[in-house]
């Protein structure tokens, strides 16, 4: 094994000519060695390294966003409001949140998607939050800006809230480069479990996927829970 810190004392020196000067080197032991054979540190740091293995692997396990637990992550106190970047460590933009409260009471939601969200006997929606796209805009949910990680999205659950046989076009990016995309027909009173799959992305859009004449007509979709690593 080579001596990891090296000392060398210099007891000869030629001079064969003026412009060449050769010097000898004679490798001694150090006095004060900084590392002790076998080098027990190499040892603790492949059980380091080991245990970030593990690490991960207990990170990839799936996990289900049911935005159930709103209230406490973000606070949220009000039956509507905007789902900010941090939730489920997620960036979020154009994500909104409504409680049942709402979505059962409230006049303007009668007949929509956010009603019977909620009130279809044929729903399993135990959580008492839905999201939302915000003012009919194009959501999205990725990685936080300041980490450098990817994710894999495996299924969401989408309704419409306003017109039967509604399109939605779902991307997935990594690094700015669209790399899935599926269309979707959502409904109002039933939701739709789409089944992805997408490893190794960064973010996922939600928009419009209507054949209109007015491209800036705003649609209006819910997003139930997505299942992820």
């Amino acid at each position: 094994m080579e001596n990891p810190n090296p000392r060398f004392l210099a007891n000869v020196k030629d001079e064969p000519t003026d412009n060449l000067h050769i010097i000898h080197l004679k490798e001694q032991q150090s006095p004060f060695p900084f590392l002790h054979p076998p080098f027990h540190g190499a040892e603790q740091r492949g059980k380091n390294r080991e245990k970030l293995r593990k690490d991960h692997s207990l990170k990839s396990i799936r996990r289900r966003i049911t935005f159930a637990d709103l209230d406490k992550q973000i606070s949220a106190t009000q039956d509507l409001g905007d789902i900010s970047s941090g939730y489920e460590n997620l960036r979020w933009h154009n994500a909104s949140y409504m409680h049942r409260n709402h979505a059962l009471q409230h006049m303007k939601c009668k007949g929509t998607g956010y009603y019977y969200v909620f009130h279809s006997e044929n729903q399993q929606h135990r959580s008492d939050y839905i999201a939302l796209n915000s003012c009919g805009k194009t959501m999205l949910f990725g990685t936080l800006m300041e980490e450098n990680t990817t994710f894999s999205v495996h299924m969401i659950e989408v309704q419409s809230a306003g017109e039967d046989g509604m399109n939605i076009m779902i991307t997935g990016f990594k690094s700015n480069v669209k790399l899935f995309k599926k269309k979707v027909k959502l409904f109002r009173e039933k939701s739709t479990l789409v089944q992805l799959d997408w490893n190794n992305i960064d973010l996922v859009t939600f928009e419009s996927a209507n054949d209109e004449d007015d491209e800036q007509k705003r649609f209006h979709f819910i997003l139930i829970s997505i299942e992820l690593t």
